[in-house]
Parts: C-alpha cells; structure tokens; sequence
C-alpha cells in the first residue's frame, strides 16, 4: 500500500506521482495515454481524478500496465486540471507525462471547447465531450454525449457514467479493457461495490458513446 498526501492508503495498483514535467520527447506509440480534463473539487476528490483512477486500476486488472500522472502542483478548487492515465502491454518504468493523449475526456462541459481542446490528441485520436453540442474535427473523432444527464437519470454519481464513455473510447482505440475490469477497480479503489444503477449508467454511457463514434 501507498500513502497519498492526504493520509489516506491506496492500492498499489495505482502510482500516483504529481510531477511538473509534461515530456513532448515521449511518443511512444505503443503507449497509449488518456487525459481527463476537468475541475478541482471542493472539500473532496475531483471526478476527473477519481475516473482516472478507477481507469488505470481497471487496465492493470486487464493486464496492462497503467500509471496516473497529474501536474506538479494541483490547481486551486474550482480551476481546471487533468490526469493522464499511461497505459501499456509492457512494464512502465518511465515516469514523464506524455505530450500527446490517445483519448481526451472532458468531464467538465464548460471546458469543452475545441479547440484547445483536441489540441493535443495524436492523429485518429478520440475526444469525448461531456454536451451534446456537435463539433467535428478532420484529423480526429468527437463524440458529443451529455454522460452527466445520464448519471443523473440513474441517479447515480458520474463517476460510472463517464467511466462507461472512457470505455468505449478505450474500444475504438486499443479494446482489452472489459465494464468487468472496471467494476472491480471500482470496489478496489472506493473500497465499495457498484451498485446496479451504477452500472447502468456505464452501460448506457458507453453505448452511447460508441454510437456517436460509429462504432456500434
């Protein structure tokens, strides 16, 4: 077990590290990274930081190699932030945050902007939108989907939710990582099970998600 700042234990399947380096010499291809782009919270864990997690603890339950990786200082509560989760078949030992992500979510649709955001994906990336507005782009795919409307129709946290729409970026991307592997990196990390409606809104988010990339 680690130790975070906060005093709190965390399984070691997730390494955290806060280093203020964002690496442009890292394009490994064979490393995929997917950012989570959203807001510092107030008086508790931020989404895009807990989905981020989860995310990497459901990779390393799927047998790859996962890390998470934030900026060096975390922004004030309520500023924008983002955690980029490296994932690879083979054993990461580098620890610099890579330059260019695979897939972009955007948790917080006040920063759904495009650009920048996109900016920063490789070539036949994925963004995903937390809004329904349709924005295309000619070098990558976006699928806009509301996945707050959806967690708040199964009265649900988003955190599931915007799970299920990293899930089916992962599918168009790479694949290997299953709503199974998720759902126990889930009880891994908040040390709690999913519960039904919970994984209803994985299921419906990641539906959605796949159909607004064409890929379903």
């Amino acid at each position: 077990m680690s130790t975070y700042k906060d005093g709190k234990e965390t399984p070691n399947l997730i390494r955290l590290s806060r280093i203020s380096d964002f690496s442009s010499k890292e394009r490994d291809y064979a490393m995929r990274a997917v950012c989570f782009h959203g807001r510092r919270g107030i008086g508790g864990e931020a989404l895009f930081l807990s989905a981020a997690r989860i995310f990497a603890g459901a990779a390393n339950q799927a047998g790859f190699s996962a890390q998470v990786r934030t900026p060096g200082f975390p922004s004030p509560p309520g500023s924008p932030d983002r955690a980029v989760v490296k994932i690879s078949r083979e054993q990461l030992s580098d620890l610099a945050i890579p330059a260019e992500y695979d897939i972009e979510i955007v948790c917080d649709p006040l920063l759904a902007v495009v650009p920048p955001m996109g900016d920063a994906l490789k070539p036949g990336g994925v963004l995903v939108l937390n809004t329904q507005s349709a924005i295309h782009g000619l070098d990558i795919r976006i699928a806009a989907v509301e996945v707050d409307t959806i967690a708040s129709k199964h009265a649900t946290a988003p955190e599931a939710a915007h799970l299920g729409a990293t899930l089916a970026a992962w599918d168009v991307i790479e694949g290997g990582i299953s709503a199974q592997n998720i759902i126990e990196a889930y009880r891994e990390i908040t040390v709690e099970d999913m519960r039904e409606a919970e994984k209803e809104a994985l299921g419906e988010a990641s539906s959605m998600t796949k159909r607004a990339l064409g890929a379903e």
